[in-house]
Parts: structure tokens; C-alpha cells; sequence
């Protein structure tokens, strides 16, 4: 299956999860404190999937990159490939090119969330379809014995979305070209995580222009946004691909 194939999965995948993504940054918003973006520490993660479906697919790749000071701080995060327990199927290595080969002697989910989550502790996270990602990290750790990860979660394709309505493409592409900023190893989980968080940097003066200037005014404007007609969450969205 080619990547546009996988389109009308995506969309109805976006469609089946929008009320669990109002409900989590409802939750959020209520517990978020006033903190300013400007020189806000926190941590981008992504990962690499067998599918779209978080209830029946597995974790192949994940990283997580501390962002402090306005820069990417890579040796302080954590990058791996991840056994999925399971064949990849031909249509996820067509996207992430990680194949059953790449993965022999990987960690295991349960074995590799622990540090992943470790590093995401008390720090906001950053993330591209940020609801996809949780339900996987929350469903294995959950396997695992492991505590979930809560606490504050921004999404970029929903600040996009917040703040430029019209805009109607916010894969990461999309949101890459919006704001001028290069991908970095796209498809892969290091490159991915990355760009989400160069992309949230370049976010920041725009949302600071806007008067939204702290965590919690951030994540109202990113509930509102998950709701708003063709946005994450919303029928028929511009969200074309994690």
C-alpha cells in the first residue's frame, strides 16, 4: 500500500479519536500551570508503528528529545528501535522503511518505555498527532506495569490549526512548509520528534503575537482548535498523516 493509499485510514482514524482528544486536552487545560513559553523546557517524542490502529498494533520506534534554551538537546534524550512482537507488515515498512530484520534484538516495548518515560516526566511534551502517539506509549505501558504518561501535551498540527484556520495542510509536511522549517530524517522517530519540536519553536513568537503566552492559555487555544471544522479530531480534517 503507498503512503496516499493510506489516506482514508488516517481520516477515519482521526475521526474515531476526536472525542478521546477533547477529552484529554480538556483534562490537561484544568491542571496546567501558567507557565511561559518563551524558554520553555520540554520534550518531543515520536514514534514508528506496525498501524493505525492503537488497539491492535505495536510500537517499532520511539525517541523522546529534551528541547531546552531554544535548541534540541539530543545526547539527553533517548532513541530506539523497538521489537514489535510481531511481523511488520509490508505497507508500515513502506512508510518507515523499518523492516523485521532491523528489529531482531530490539528491546521490547515494556523494556524500552521505562527510560522513554523517565525522560518525559514533568516535562511538557511535544508531540505531532499527539493522541495517536499516547495511545500507544499509554496501552503498552499500561501491558508493562508502567505509569502512563500524563501531564501537559502540545500538539503542533492543533496550535497550527488554532492559529492559522485556512490552512488546510497539517501533516508534518504541511506544517514544515507553513512555518519554513526543514524535516529533519522524516519517518524516522528521531527525525520526526525533531522536527515537531523545531517546528513548536518556530510556534511560539506567532502564539506570543496571538496573547497566548503560558501552558494554559496554550492548551485552551489547542482544545478549541481540536474541535474547530477540519482540524485534528474534526470530520473530514486537513490531519493527512502522523
Amino acid at each position: 500500500m503507498t503512503p496516499a493509499a493510506l489516506v482514508p485510514v488516517l481520516a477515519a482514524s482521526a475521526v474515531a479519536s476526536g472525542a478521546a482528544i477533547w477529552w484529554l486536552y480538556h483534562r490537561l487545560s484544568a491542571t496546567t500551570p501558567g507557565l511561559e513559553l518563551a524558554g520553555l523546557e520540554f520534550v518531543a517524542i515520536d514514534l514508528e508503528t506496525t498501524g493505525l490502529d492503537p488497539r491492535r498494533d505495536a510500537i517499532v520506534a520511539l525517541a523522546a528529545i529534551p528541547f531546552a534554551s531554544g535548541d534540541p538537546r539530543p545526547e539527553a534524550g533517548y532513541v530506539s528501535l523497538v521489537h514489535p512482537g510481531r511481523p511488520i507488515p509490508p505497507a508500515a515498512q513502506a512508510i518507515h522503511g523499518i523492516r523485521d530484520a532491523d528489529v531482531r534484538g530490539a528491546p521490547s516495548a515494556a523494556e524500552a518505555l521505562p527510560r522513554f518515560l523517565e525522560i518525559c516526566q514533568n516535562r511538557p511534551v511535544v508531540a505531532h498527532t499527539a493522541a495517536f502517539d499516547l495511545a500507544f506509549i499509554n496501552r503498552f505501558a499500561r501491558l508493562g506495569g508502567l505509569s502512563t504518561l500524563g501531564g501537559v501535551v502540545l500538539d503542533i498540527g492543533a496550535l497550527a490549526h488554532g492559529l492559522f484556520p485556512s490552512w488546510w495542510d497539517l501533516s508534518l509536511e504541511g506544517l514544515g512548509r507553513l512555518l519554513e522549517v526543514e524535516l529533519v530524517d522524516r519517518h524516522t522517530a528521531r527525525g520526526d520528534a525533531l522536527s515537531a519540536g523545531l517546528i513548536f519553536l518556530r510556534m511560539v513568537p506567532l502564539l506570543e503575537r496571538h496573547g497566548v503566552s503560558t501552558l494554559d492559555r496554550t492548551l485552551k487555544l489547542q482544545r478549541r482548535a481540536a474541535l474547530l471544522p477540519g482540524g485534528p479530531g474534526a470530520t473530514g480534517g486537513g490531519l493527512v498523516g502522523p
